[in-house]
């Protein structure tokens, strides 16, 4: 017991070291970040199970999606090898029972102590296997003629996509907007998560395009893309919700220039991360889509002159 006690404490360091680290690189002072993410989480929370009576299925299918994501082959292997299989089990089952903590004692608060078991026990049973899932998903998507976001993005969490499928089809059999709402910007989130990481400058360079070609088109295939699992959801939504057409139309707009946005953001400190000060400013843009505009006047010059070093 002792050794395994010190394994956990020796993880704990390493990982709390890995996510300063992080967090250092993207600009943010990690006792901040301590501070602020838990308020975050506690803000979303309440918001979540104010806005919907599906939270506690939202909230359960997050966590266990959380949980898959660091139970991949790759990762437990090298645990393994540098903790042995006796304080390996034991180091994936105290780790599941941390990342599920939050979600168990928000949802005691809310006395839905049916989902706290579901939670917990997954989090243990779950700690017995490998779960990349994605790791095991090889189909052919259209997203191959332009790779690479929405190629490798896709496979990685279609899942995701299932689930907000499967979310549409509730809030048809319900007749509530609102759940089929969150399930389009769900999918929308999933897309612009496909362009959060900056690629290798070797998939920049090969293309020859000026800096302005090459950002139209990104923005280009990111919509032609995105359209391919969006309009899906937005057909049905304005089908079986007619009287809200034209919030759909709004959302649909909307989502194609955060898109788009998003790519040129991605391009102004390439290949580094964005900014702290950069992200919130993104935020607020997406916020009050009004400022977007003179947001995207300020930075896309910025991005073109960067680009110009890789392409040019």
């Amino acid at each position: 017991m002792h050794l395994e006690s010190s394994a956990i404490k020796f993880y704990i360091r390493l990982r709390k070291r890995i996510i300063d680290r992080k967090l250092v690189e993207f600009g943010i002072q990690p006792i901040l970040a301590y501070i602020l993410a838990p308020l975050f989480f506690i803000a979303i929370s309440f918001f979540l199970f104010y806005k919907t009576e599906y939270a506690v299925y939202l909230y359960v299918v997050y966590a266990i999606f959380n949980l898959l994501q660091i139970g991949d082959q790759k990762r437990n292997d090298f645990l393994k090898m540098h903790f042995g299989d006796a304080q390996f089990r034991y180091l994936r089952s105290v780790e599941n029972i941390l990342i599920v903590a939050p979600f168990v004692l928000f949802l005691i608060y809310k006395l839905e102590f049916v989902a706290v078991v579901i939670l917990l026990f997954a989090a243990l049973a779950l700690s017995l296997f490998n779960t990349d899932v994605s790791k095991k998903l090889y189909f052919a998507t259209p997203f191959g003629k332009y790779p690479f976001e929405f190629a490798t993005g896709f496979r990685k969490l279609f899942p995701v996509y299932l689930g907000a499928c499967f979310l549409l089809a509730m809030s048809v059999a319900v007749s509530n907007f609102n759940l089929g709402l969150f399930a389009f910007v769900l999918v929308v989130f999933l897309c612009m998560s496909f362009y959060s990481e900056p690629e290798n400058p070797f998939y920049v360079w090969i293309y020859k395009k000026t800096s302005m070609g090459f950002l139209r088109h990104k923005c280009l295939v990111a919509c032609g893309y995105l359209s391919i699992l969006l309009i899906p959801l937005f057909l049905v939504l304005t089908y079986y919700f007619s009287e809200y057409v034209y919030i759909c139309i709004g959302a649909l707009t909307l989502s194609y220039i955060y898109l788009m946005a998003l790519i040129v953001f991605k391009y102004v400190r390439f290949p580094q991360q964005l900014s702290l000060g950069q992200v919130i400013l993104l935020t607020l843009s997406y916020l009050f889509p009004p400022l977007l505009l003179f947001t995207l006047i300020y930075y896309l010059p910025k991005a073109n002159r960067n680009l110009e070093e890789y392409l040019g």
